[in-house]
């Protein structure tokens, strides 16, 4: 399929939502960023039949120049018309684990629109896209803008709430969210719960005073994936192979994402969130990269951001047991949404625990929560 022109997407919405909040720093133009993060260009690239439904692969250039891959996961029974809507961790594509979990929430009925990071989108010999002005404030203004435009790329017989989401993001993907869960209403959208993991550097990065954790992370990460990747049958090795894109317009531009995850903008952007906002934050004792303290000053005034934090490293992100509780967070928010009710993060945490203590009672071998121990 081609790409096709998207002249009509250049309309602009204002909101005075966001000038009383206070955002005085410059790459928080939220103007500057609407434009920006407007699309030039989309291209179907096709679809992919997979047992939990259909995997729709897109990719979209915006006007700031930067190129990102896409899909829309289109599940086979939709159990709710609120899409789940996620970016990819540093360094990952949008193939092997970001998929994985996609599936695995495609299987629960939810519609899911991933979108990876800046040069993800390219061809065999071309560059990615432009290299300049890439921040996390950016890249939140661009995965909106696809969950803005990405309704319009499913069935019809999927129903797709007009502004309603979900967020779920891990690791850089987190820190992006930070900025979704600011920007959301700027978009016309309404983020109702944000499920977010091991989001790293809500302080910038200080080259003295960090040097010990920073080398810790670069010493204990590769033990952890050892780890994770024992147990697993060859084959599902291989798959998650393709969790790192090896193309090199794609590993140029996540060296240049590197300004922006060490300057603290994920910090400066979840300073902006509303206080009646409802999120888990989910963070790692061993991880210190993710100063679990600096998140608590940050959200010490938002009663419905929940920050757990739990034993593991960063990569434990991709651990059996966060997905599981991932999972079950995601049942119980579905429940509450339809239901009704109003947002407890409180609840929701409750709900998950008697959902995965269900799955550990009996046999689930469909799902990666029977593996939760």
């Amino acid at each position: 399929m081609g790409i096709r022109s998207v002249g009509s997407l250049l309309t602009c919405t204002k909101s005075t939502v966001f000038p009383e909040r206070g955002l005085q720093n410059p790459q928080f133009d939220l103007e500057a960023l609407e434009r920006g993060s407007r699309l030039k260009s989309l291209e179907i690239i096709g679809d992919v039949k997979k047992a939990e439904g259909l995997i729709r692969r897109v990719g979209f250039v915006t006007l700031a120049g930067h190129a990102y891959s896409a899909f829309i996961g289109i599940p086979n029974e939709q159990s709710i018309d609120v899409p789940i809507v996620s970016t990819s961790a540093w360094f990952t594509s949008t193939e092997g684990f970001n998929e994985h979990v996609a599936r695995e929430l495609m299987e629960q009925g939810n519609t899911v629109f991933f979108v990876g990071s800046e040069g993800s989108y390219h061809g065999a010999f071309d560059c990615g896209g432009s290299f300049s002005d890439i921040s996390l404030a950016r890249s939140a203004a661009a995965v909106l803008r696809f969950s803005q435009e990405a309704p319009g790329l499913v069935d019809k017989q999927i129903q797709v709430s007009e502004k309603d989401r979900f967020l779920n993001g891990d690791s850089r993907g987190a820190m992006v969210a930070m900025g979704m869960m600011a920007f959301d209403s700027y978009f016309g959208q309404n983020i109702v719960y944000g499920d977010v993991t091991a989001a790293c550097f809500p302080q910038r990065f200080n080259l003295l005073k960090d040097k010990r954790k920073l080398l810790k992370f670069v010493a204990q990460e590769p033990v952890m994936l050892a780890i994770l990747i024992a147990p697993m049958p060859v084959r599902k090795r291989i798959e998650l192979l393709s969790t790192i894109d090896l193309h090199p317009a794609s590993f140029v531009h996540q060296l240049a994402i590197t300004g922006a995850i060490f300057s603290g903008e994920a910090g400066d952007l979840a300073q902006h969130i509303p206080t009646d906002k409802v999120a888990h934050v989910l963070v790692y004792r061993g991880d210190d990269v993710s100063m679990h303290v600096e998140w608590d000053k940050i959200f010490v005034d938002h009663d419905e951001v929940r920050i757990t934090g739990v034993g593991g490293s960063h990569l434990t992100i991709a651990d059996p047991n966060t997905l599981a509780f991932q999972l079950a967070r995601n049942q119980a928010v579905r429940e509450q949404y339809t239901q009704g009710m109003q947002m407890s993060v409180a609840k929701v945490s409750v709900r998950a625990h008697e959902v995965v203590d269900n799955y550990r009672t009996k046999d689930c071998p469909t799902s990666d929560m029977a593996l939760v121990s």
